[in-house]
């Protein structure tokens, strides 16, 4: 290779570099791109849109911030406004997991409706099985950029046929979403041990590099009907 030949590589190179930092920067900008609620406003916020999704789904009632969410809906809130002061690593993505019925999908549900308010940069939402079928149809491609919401993490079948081999299309997402550096945001009932049995340690350890896993507490808040019973 000859100087010129080396040079035009090294300059290449380090256009390339160029380029790289300032799609980096031009991401990061506008990231921080959001408007910022001060707390009264933004629980006014959180309780009329939670209210708005349990309407859809027929539940009665209003959403009530209390001693059992408030603490949770406030680091929320720090998170979306981008405050250093957030518990949680503002900057990666997050894991609501928890026992069945407490609430984690109303949450980050919300959580991402009020971020896709507030934020320039939005939260694509797919239940686990839904962007199974999603990827099966267009190849995992399209999801591993930009930030993403995954309903009921774990639910999903975790292998697939493809003209007779055996995919995985979850694990192949999630190891090409960490390699992007992309950010994710997922609900699940199982904790990483849990995790681990199904989709491996490799995985389970890049999750933990990429979400804060937060644990939803307390017991379920679904109403029970109970049951009614006629006749003999």
């Amino acid at each position: 290779m000859n100087q010129t030949t080396f040079k035009n590589t090294i300059d290449g190179v380090l256009s390339s570099i160029e380029e790289i930092r300032a799609h980096r920067d031009y991401t990061e900008q506008k990231n921080r791109a959001r408007t910022v609620l001060p707390e009264e406003k933004f629980f006014y916020a959180f309780t009329q849109l939670a209210t708005d999704t349990m309407r859809q789904r027929g539940v009665p009632g209003r959403f009530i911030i209390d001693e059992r969410n408030r603490e949770l809906i406030q680091q929320m809130m720090l998170y979306i406004n981008g405050d250093f002061r957030c518990a949680w690593n503002i900057n990666a993505g997050l894991i609501f997991g928890g026992n069945i019925g407490v609430g984690k999908t109303l949450l980050m549900k919300t959580f991402v409706d009020l971020h896709n308010l507030l934020c320039e940069v939005q939260i694509k939402s797919f239940h686990a099985k839904d962007l199974l079928m999603k990827i099966k149809a267009n190849g995992v491609a399209p999801f591993t950029r930009g930030m993403l919401f995954i309903d009921e993490f774990g639910r999903e079948e975790k292998e697939l046929k493809d003209y007779g081999n055996t995919i995985t299309p979850i694990v192949d997402l999630l190891a090409a979403r960490y390699d992007n550096g992309a950010r994710t945001f997922i609900t699940t009932n199982f904790n990483y041990e849990s995790l681990k049995e199904m989709y491996k340690e490799f995985i389970v350890s890049r999750m933990k590099e990429m979400c804060t896993y937060v644990i939803v507490g307390g017991k379920s808040r679904r109403v029970d009907n109970g049951v009614k019973v006629y006749g003999k």
